[in-house]
């Protein structure tokens, strides 16, 4: 696969995880997320393929989540880091993020291994 047949095929897969419809589906989201997934969230805790989909699937989680920025890096032929903005907005407040992901290619899909969000203001982006 080439490197920009990879980076369109996990941005599609990053993005799919902010969509809502896929975030109600628990099959879905079992699909996409490796069984070893780790997460780091914005406070420092350490969150778990479990708590990840609880917390996917609780209401308000995210009104509107673009996404922009993308940037891919093969590490291995079956492990692959995607790098990107966020700009969210939850209960009517702008969140924006530097966010960084680990995909593992298992069998025949990628799966999300590893994830972490830093929050960040324009002004610390430079």
């Amino acid at each position: 696969m080439s490197e920009d047949a990879l980076l369109a095929q996990l941005r599609m897969l990053g993005l799919r995880l902010l969509d809502p419809q896929l975030r109600a589906d628990v099959q879905a989201l079992e699909a996409l997320l490796d069984p070893a997934l780790v997460e780091f969230g914005a406070s420092g805790r350490r969150y778990t393929r479990s708590e990840v989909i609880a917390a996917l699937r609780a209401p308000g989680v995210a009104d509107d989540y673009p996404a922009d920025g993308f940037e891919c890096v093969r590490l291995a032929s079956d492990l692959a880091q995607l790098r990107y903005r966020s700009m969210g907005r939850r209960q009517g407040v702008e969140r924006e993020a530097l966010r960084s992901s680990l995909w593992r290619r298992n069998a025949d899909r990628w799966q999300l291994l590893f994830h972490q969000g830093t929050p960040f203001t324009e002004n610390a982006a430079s």
